[in-house]
C-alpha cells in the first residue's frame, strides 16, 4: 500500500497468516548481492512497526524462547511490495536479478535435505535433461502480469491448478481412501505451497479420517499405550480423544523417549493427493517430530486445515521436507511446480549456472516455526543479513533502526479501501504497561480510515511500543539492522523522498531477556537426532 502524496516517501503495510500479524514500514532501494548474482536497484522494505517478529520464532527449548531465527524475509514469488498492482513491473528479489541480467528466466530450485538446510538453486538450468526422467510436474494458477490484481484466474501463491480434465482428486492416506476434491473445489479454495508455513494442514474433507487412522494404530500398540497413559495420568485415552489432540493440538508437546517416538513415527503412512495423474506425497516421517536435538518432547506437524481462510490446504514444510522441488515461474501465464527427487545432499546442480546459496533450518526449526534462511548482501558496502526464505510471499523486509514493535493482541489493524485503513484496540490486551496505555488510547481514540503516514505520526505522539523490534535477537548478539547512511547506493522511493526519523514521545522500554536461551543445544549430540529421522 504506497502513501501517493507528491514527495512523500512510499509506505507499506503488509500482513502475514490470518492478518493478524501486520508490519509497516518504508520503501527504499539499494544493491543487493548473493556472490554470484547481484542487482544494482532493488527495491525492499525497512521495517517501522510490527506486532510481531519478522522471523519466526523458534524456542530453544520447551521452557524458554529463543531469538527470532532472521533479520527479516526474502519472498520468492513474483509481486511487489506495495500490495497493489506494479506500476513500473514486479520488484521482488528474483524478478530485480532477472532485469539485471543476472538470472535468464524467473525460476528457482530448493533441495530440503533431511540432514537439515539444504540448497536454494537460483534460476533455470539451462539444459532441460539436467531434470530426472521421473521429475513430476504440476500445473499453478498463472500469475498475472500486474501480479497483485487478484482476480479469479490469478493467485499471489505457489497454488495447485485443478486438472484440465476436470477430474476428481483423490486423497490418501498410505492405500486408505480419506477423500476426494472436485475440481470446483481446486477453483476456489487453494491448494498452497508455502515454505514459510510450518507442517502441513490436511484438507478438511480428509482431516478427521488421516487423524482416526493415526490415533488408532498408536493406540493399539504396545508403546503407543504405554505413552499416552502415562500422558495420561496413567488412563488409556480413547481413539476418539487421541484423535481430537492430534487434529487440533499442532502445538501440543508430547514428552516421551526417543525409541518410543520412532516406533509411533514409522507407524504413520504417507498421505497422498492423486492430482493431474500424479501424486503429492507427504511423507508421513514428517508427522511427528522432536522438538529440539536435545529435548525430551515431540511435536505433531500436521493439522487440518482451514476453509474458512480460503485455503482447501497448505503444503507447507512437511510436503517440502526431503524433497527437491522446482517453482518455475519462466512463463507467469503457465507456471508449474516439479517435484524432482529425493533431496539427499543436494550435490545436483539445478541452477541457471552455478548460482547457489546455501540455506540453513534444523528439523525443529522448519516443521515447528516454517524457517529456512540464507544470508544476503545488501548496500555498498555490504550489510550481510540473516532472512526467512519464503514461498508465501513477495516481500524482501529487513529491520530498520528504529522500529518499534506492538502487542498482537491489543492493537488492531485492518485494511481499507483507497489507501486507508484502521487502527483499534481489541480490548484484550494483558497487563503489561505498554498495553494498557495504548488500549486507554485506542479506545478513546480509534484510528478510522487513516493514511500510514497519519498513523506514524499518531503512534509516534501518543502510543508507547512495547519494546524495540527484533529485541531477542539484538540481546543474543545476532540482529542486523540495516543501515541508511552506511550504504552510498540507498536511495528512497520515490528517488528524493527522505526516511522519516520516529521519535516516541511514550519510547519503548527495554525487554527482560533473563530467561532468553540463545543457543538451541550447546552441546549437540548427533546421534540423537538421527534417531528420530524414522527412515
Amino acid at each position: 500500500m504506497r502513501s501517493g502524496d507528491p514527495g512523500e516517501i512510499d509506505h507499506f503495510v503488509i500482513e502475514y497468516g490470518d492478518g493478524s500479524n501486520w508490519y509497516l514500514g518504508v520503501v527504499g532501494q539499494d544493491h543487493i548481492d548473493f556472490g554470484f548474482a547481484s542487482a544494482a536497484k532493488m527495491q525492499f522494505g525497512l521495517l517501522e512497526f510490527c506486532v510481531a517478529p519478522v522471523g519466526n520464532v523458534f524456542p530453544t527449548d520447551p521452557a524458554h524462547p529463543g531469538p527470532p531465527s532472521s533479520d527479516g524475509i526474502m519472498g520468492l514469488n513474483p509481486g511487489c511490495i506495495d500490495d497493489a498492482e506494479c506500476p513500473d513491473g514486479n520488484d521482488d528479489v528474483i524478478s530485480a536479478l532477472v532485469r539485471s541480467g543476472s538470472l535468464k528466466d524467473y525460476g528457482f530450485t530448493m533441495c530440503h535435505s533431511e540432514h537439515d538446510g539444504g540448497k536454494l538453486f537460483l534460476g533455470l538450468p539451462q539444459n532441460q535433461d539436467t531434470y530426472p526422467h521421473g521429475t513430476q510436474w504440476f500445473s499453478l494458477f498463472p500469475f498475472s502480469a500486474q501480479i497483485r490484481n487478484k482476480s479469479e484466474a490469478t493467485r499471489i501463491w505457489y497454488t495447485l491448478a485443478p486438472p484440465s480434465d476436470g477430474s476428481l482428486s483423490y486423497l490418501f492416506l498410505g492405500g486408505e481412501l480419506v477423500g476426494h476434491v472436485s475440481a470446483q473445489e481446486l477453483s476456489t479454495v487453494s491448494y498452497i505451497f508455502d515454505s514459510g508455513t510450518m507442517g502441513l494442514e490436511v484438507p478438511p474433507q480428509a482431516a478427521k479420517a488421516v487423524f482416526r487412522h493415526i490415533a488408532r494404530a498408536w493406540l493399539s500398540s504396545t508403546v503407543g499405550q504405554r505413552v499416552f497413559k502415562a500422558l495420561n495420568d496413567g488412563t488409556l485415552p480413547s481413539v476418539g480423544d487421541l484423535t481430537y489432540l492430534l487434529k487440533n493440538g499442532q502445538a501440543t508437546r508430547l514428552a516421551m523417549k526417543a525409541e518410543d517416538a520412532t516406533v509411533l513415527g514409522r507407524m504413520v503412512p504417507d498421505f497422498v493427493m492423486q492430482v493431474q495423474g500424479a501424486n503429492l506425497t507427504v511423507s508421513g516421517t514428517t508427522f511427528l517430530y522432536q522438538d529440539t536435538d536435545c529435548a525430551t518432547t515431540y511435536s505433531v506437524s500436521w493439522r487440518k486445515g482451514d476453509p474458512v481462510s480460503g485455503t482447501l490446504a497448505i503444503g507447507g514444510t512437511s510436503f517440502l521436507w526431503g524433497k527437491t522441488v522446482t517453482h518455475d515461474v519462466s512463463n507467469p501465464l503457465v507456471p508449474r511446480l516439479g517435484v524432482l527427487d529425493a533431496a539427499g545432499s543436494c550435490s545436483i546442480d539445478y541452477s541457471q549456472s552455478g548460482q547457489i546459496l546455501e540455506i540453513a533450518g534444523s528439523r525443529g526449526q522448519v516443521l515447528t516455526a516454517g524457517v529456512y534462511t540464507t544470508t544476503v548482501s545488501l548496500g555498498n558496502p555490504a550489510q550481510v543479513f540473516t532472512v526467512q526464505l519464503d514461498t508465501g510471499s513477495d516481500d524482501f523486509l529487513v529491520q530498520g533502526s528504529g522500529c518499534a514493535q506492538f502487542n498482537m493482541s491489543c492493537v488492531e489493524f485492518r485494511w481499507g479501501k483507497s489507501n486507508v485503513m484502521d487502527f483499534t484496540s481489541t480490548h484484550i490486551c494483558d497487563s503489561n504497561a505498554a498495553d494498557a496505555f495504548n488500549e486507554r488510547v485506542l479506545s478513546k481514540w480509534p484510528q478510522m480510515q487513516v493514511s500510514t503516514n497519519q498513523f506514524e505520526i499518531f503512534a509516534s505522539q501518543n502510543l508507547q511500543p512495547r519494546w524495540h523490534c527484533e529485541a531477542q535477537r539484538k540481546a543474543c548478539g545476532q540482529l542486523s539492522v540495516f543501515d541508511i547512511s552506511a550504504s552510498s547506493t540507498f536511495e528512497a522511493v520515490p528517488k528524493g523522498s527522505s526516511i522519516p526519523v520516529i521519535s516516541f514521545a511514550h519510547p519503548a522500554p527495554e525487554m527482560n531477556t533473563s530467561g532468553l536461551k540463545c543457543q538451541t543445544c550447546p552441546q549437540r549430540i548427533p546421534e540423537r537426532s538421527e534417531l528420530i529421522l524414522f527412515a
